[in-house]
């Protein structure tokens, strides 16, 4: 994760990666550039050839069926109608554009400024993996999980920005889609000689207070 304080720059950056929760979500989606922006896109690529390239992750299996499943739930929750009035039924051949980058405005809780991180979702970033962790703002709390996979999907007239994650509240192999305006900012956690990702709150101020919030909706006793 690399973050930028301060005020945003503009979109140009070295490698030309360019482009809240569900309530604040507009079918105008170009709107959300303010806020979130996709980068580094790939070459369109259908649900048989991502699910055929990640085989052997189980994040990935049934990724159309669960994408069909996810849709057909959030929009009518969200108060979007369905195209044409009928449930959304992704066919296997349908291409989606990948992004390996993401560019996450957010206001700080220390200065109440904009700043700005720099996500990316990459498999060989300078020849090795990256794949950032999250804030994620859903309805009922704030989470933190790590991105697997970033797209646009187009769902009748409209493009939809949306992120494979796997939330740490989760099982290991368990993923799940998220708006990517859901995206609060970008969060330092280190991979443990186990299964388990260590929370580094003290990088800085902003870390320390979403962790801190974690625990205050978790109920936990916070001793400072």
């Amino acid at each position: 994760m690399f973050t930028s304080q301060g005020q945003a720059n503009n979109d140009n950056d070295k490698d030309k990666d360019a482009q809240r929760p569900a309530s604040d979500f507009l079918p105008n989606l170009n709107d959300g550039s303010l806020h979130v922006k996709l980068g580094s896109s790939q070459a369109p690529q259908t649900f048989d050839l991502i699910e055929d390239t990640h085989r052997n992750d189980d994040a990935f299996t049934n990724f159309h069926v669960r994408l069909n499943l996810f849709l057909n739930n959030f929009l009518p929750a969200s108060n979007i109608p369905l195209p044409h009035g009928k449930r959304i039924h992704l066919k296997s051949d349908v291409a989606v554009t990948a992004h390996q980058f993401l560019r996450v405005n957010f206001e700080s809780l220390v200065d109440w400024r904009q700043h700005t991180d720099y996500l990316r979702c990459n498999p060989c970033f300078y020849n090795a993996p990256r794949f950032d962790c999250i804030f994620i703002q859903t309805n009922a709390k704030v989470i933190v999980g790590r991105l697997l996979f970033l797209f646009e999907c187009p769902v009748g007239e409209d493009l939809f920005p949306l992120a494979l994650v796997h939330p740490f509240d989760a099982p290991t192999a368990q993923a799940e889609f998220f708006l990517v305006r859901s995206i609060i900012c970008g969060a330092l956690l280190v991979h443990d000689a186990g299964l388990d990702y260590l929370v580094i709150d003290t990088v800085d101020t902003d870390m320390f207070l979403w962790v801190k919030e974690m625990h205050l909706q978790a109920g936990h006793v916070i001793r400072i």
